[in-house]
């Protein structure tokens, strides 16, 4: 699952949308909560709410820095 959520995050870092787009929608559904809960941490990253997609926004807006 962890390649999964990273093509996810690079997916937002390059500025494609996840929503509306059939193959990202259907592996965002793949992946758990808790599965993009744990990338973060290898990242030292916290992420905080209940949305998968927030999370990855989350993710993204600290990796571009």
């Amino acid at each position: 699952m962890y390649n999964i959520v990273e093509q996810l995050v690079n997916t937002r870092i390059n500025g494609n949308s996840i929503k509306g787009n059939k193959t990202y929608e259907n592996m965002l559904k793949r992946v758990s909560l808790a599965d993009i809960q744990l990338y973060a941490d290898n990242f030292g990253i916290i992420t905080y709410g209940r949305l998968k997609l927030d999370c990855i926004e989350q993710i993204r807006n600290k990796i571009e820095r």
